[in-house]
């Protein structure tokens, strides 16, 4: 078994065990207890959610990115109240892409595009902002606040070498890095991000052409999750299902893991209408090369990863069925529990866990987002 590219070669794997794949001693279930968002106007009408948070008195904070401000509603769903809005100004957002809550108890709104972090009391009032270096910037916000207050600040810089690009032109290397400060915007120091690739792997699913570049539908990719307090977790390829769990160096792997499942068949109207737009964009970026048969018939079943509150990593999957299926997996690798859920979350969002209350962004009527809130329930067997 090879280790992924962010383990150190010199460290021995065998240091580590493989953790069978067993149930633990409990079922887990996920209730459902609240929804927020719906097709009716008002504050929890939401088109583009970019990111949630729930603060000291249980308070969910969304931020809606149409409308670039942070919507604050009470632990029933209630409408509280409206903080920022669209401007350049105090307080105000130009491409609000995340928010985060550091321990002192302030809220902080990523602005990439303005080039700082927006903070705001508890009860909605604009305290400060920071300034952040920005060179580019992801749909989402992957940054966040550890637990001794310090904001993690995601941002791309240069690296060392080159990439192909669009018809194989190489561009320069770049490196996902965080900048980890104080609430006061001192900077403490900077953290790179780990890679997460199998050494020598070649096969990256992209596609190139002197217009641009693409992915290729259905083709495995890798997952990772930082928790902000000393560990990282990587899923070097999607359809391989076996995961690391490491310091932030990535050079010392505390944990191996391997989880249930395989890839899941896509359905051929599904797959038929993801050819089509494939081959379209490959011949409107002039990729050379490109034929149906490259998109996979199955999908990888692994859909994104995460840490909770309480270190355990979450795996998200999905099933045959269309479901949504977690594997739990314990700090030292155990696997500890697979939840089968109705809950459909959207994948590329980061839940928040807030002890056994667990926070998803899900998909309701008409594809509107919703905030949706479930309660861990395990049950001794």
């Amino acid at each position: 078994m090879r280790s992924p590219a962010w383990i150190a070669l010199g460290i021995a794997v065998t240091a580590c065990h493989q953790s069978p794949v067993a149930t633990g001693p409990a079922s887990w279930r996920l209730v459902e207890e609240l929804r927020i968002g719906g097709t009716d106007e008002g504050p929890a009408s939401f088109s583009d959610v970019r990111g949630i948070l729930v603060d000291r008195q249980d308070r969910i904070w969304v931020l809606e990115f149409s409308t670039q401000n942070l919507r604050v509603f009470d632990s029933t769903g209630t409408p509280v109240r409206v903080v920022g809005r669209r401007g350049e100004g105090p307080g105000e957002f130009i491409y609000a892409d995340g928010v985060t809550q550091t321990s002192d108890g302030v809220i902080w709104g990523d602005d990439p595009q303005a080039h700082r972090l927006t903070a705001f009391s508890e009860e909605g009032v604009f305290l400060r902002q920071v300034p952040k270096p920005t060179m580019g910037y992801s749909y989402i916000w992957r940054g966040g606040a550890d637990s001794t207050g310090r904001l993690w600040a995601d941002f791309i810089s240069a690296d060392t070498g080159s990439v192909p690009g669009p018809d194989n032109h190489p561009m320069p290397r770049t490196r996902m890095r965080f900048r980890r400060s104080g609430g006061d915007g001192a900077t403490a120091d900077t953290v790179d991000a780990p890679t997460c690739t199998w050494p020598g792997d070649q096969t990256s699913g992209m596609i190139r052409g002197p217009g641009g570049m693409m992915m290729i539908p259905f083709h495995p990719t890798s997952a990772s999750a930082l928790d902000f307090n000393g560990r990282a977790a990587c899923v070097p390829s999607t359809d391989r299902h076996v995961g690391f769990i490491t310091g932030l160096a990535g050079t010392d792997t505390l944990a191996r893991f391997t989880l249930p499942g395989g890839p899941v068949p896509v359905a051929k109207a599904e797959r038929d209408s993801a050819v089509s737009g494939f081959v379209a964009f490959a011949k409107r970026i002039k990729a050379v090369g490109v034929e149906p048969s490259m998109v996979p018939a199955v999908r990888p079943a692994i859909e994104s990863i995460w840490f909770d509150d309480a270190g355990r990593l979450w795996v998200q999957r999905v099933t045959a069925g269309g479901g949504a299926e977690f594997d739990v997996v314990a700090p030292d690798g155990r696997h500890l529990a697979t939840i089968a859920t109705a809950i459909r979350p959207i994948s590329y969002f980061r839940p928040v866990a807030r002890g056994d209350r667990f926070y998803f962004i899900g998909a309701g009527e008409d594809d509107v987002p919703q905030v949706i809130r479930a309660r861990l329930v395990t049950t001794p067997k």
